[in-house]
């Protein structure tokens, strides 16, 4: 499963880094109909900060930067995040609007009706 989020803000760094903030995940269906529910998210949110690895493209070798938050709008039921990126190749294509957002990746524990 992947699903994808528009980032909605960068701020350029004094040291040539960006901080990046957009939105990870919301309660809508990916290419193949699946929904990953704000709940689902924000359990997996304290393991997935023990590291924070910020990728290219899902690509384990290819670590971009490092999440700094992330935040479970449970009304709005969207995960916003915000990461600092590191890698000036990665860097570039933010600035120049190759990257768009951000996009989750994962396998399905439980599935419920296209719901997980």
């Amino acid at each position: 499963m992947k699903l994808f989020g528009d980032i909605t803000k960068v701020e350029k760094q004094d040291d040539g880094t960006l901080i990046v903030t957009g939105i990870a995940s919301s309660e809508t269906p990916d290419a193949k109909g699946d929904i990953v529910l704000s709940s689902t998210m924000k359990a997996a949110i304290p393991g997935y900060m023990k590291w924070g690895a910020v990728r290219e493209m899902h690509k384990a070798d290819t670590a971009a930067g490092t999440a700094i938050s992330i935040d479970v709008d449970d009304e709005e039921k969207i995960t916003k995040l915000e990461a600092l990126v590191v890698d000036p190749v990665a860097i570039k294509k933010v600035e120049t609007g190759v990257y768009k957002g951000f996009s989750i990746g994962g396998k399905a524990t439980t599935k419920v009706d296209g719901e997980i």
